[in-house]
């Protein structure tokens, strides 16, 4: 505990209207107070820049879900445009004595 803040208890606790050293309270009030309204003022910026960040958060987000809904379609285009058609023919094999086997072609 710093002087002025044992002398403020002392006043406090023995009912004493005036301090000697009132000087030494009033100045340790009046820093703390500036102290006080310093970091509220970073509170402040800082929710300030807290929200810019989400804003932007949401933006890109907003962004990646366009993008991959673009990407779906476009592959359900190329699908479409490219789809080729398989055909199933049956296949005999040159060696004697082995059956025809069936393999895919695409055609």
């Amino acid at each position: 505990m710093t002087e002025a803040y044992r002398l403020w208890w002392v006043v406090e606790l023995r009912g004493v209207r005036e301090c000697p050293d009132i000087a030494v309270i009033t100045a340790e009030r009046d820093r703390l107070q500036r102290l006080v309204q310093q970091l509220q003022t970073q509170v402040n910026e800082t929710r300030g820049l807290l929200a810019v960040a989400e804003s932007r958060a949401g933006r890109l987000e907003a962004g990646v879900l366009h993008a991959r809904g673009r990407i779906h379609m476009l592959q359900e285009r190329l699908a479409d445009q490219w789809a080729v058609p398989i055909a199933v023919v049956p296949l005999r094999t040159e060696r004697p004595g082995e059956r025809g086997s069936t393999i895919t072609i695409i055609t």
